[in-house]
């Protein structure tokens, strides 16, 4: 609790109770930055808005090293480098009271690759309905 001046008729317990309500906030928020930026970079990252600050981006990690660019090819990967840097801003933005980044990476990566799974499950029921419906 810090520095903070203390609320009259706020126990202790009430103090914990809004500094995880805080977290799972900043978790949540981390998982679906971290889900939706990734999509953006890997699924639409040849089209107009983003296709700039893609190639910018596979740029700058180039030159951090050669196989880097390679994770902006790979969605759950992408997901969970992202996490980090919506981790940081979140860091900033809460005065630091929140950074959870390896485990907010791992959830966002095990988000990215179920979601990703189910696409393509229902991808494949849609072709064996097509090709059914052929015969």
């Amino acid at each position: 609790m810090g520095n903070q001046t203390k609320i009259p008729f706020l126990t202790d317990n009430d103090y914990r109770s809004i500094y995880m309500g805080n977290f799972l906030i900043c978790l949540i928020i981390s998982v679906f930055l971290g889900y939706g930026i990734s999509i953006l970079l890997v699924e639409k990252g040849k089209d107009w808005p983003i296709r700039p600050w893609r190639i910018r981006l596979q740029l700058i990690l180039s030159k951090i090293h050669w196989k880097l660019p390679q994770m902006l090819f790979c969605g759950t990967c992408c997901s969970f480098w992202v996490c980090l840097f919506s981790d940081l801003i979140l860091c900033v933005v809460s005065g630091g009271t929140y950074f959870f980044f390896p485990f907010s990476g791992i959830i966002t990566a095990g988000f990215t690759w179920t979601v990703i799974e189910y696409l393509n499950s229902q991808d494949k029921k849609q072709d064996i309905n097509v090709f059914v419906d052929k015969e």
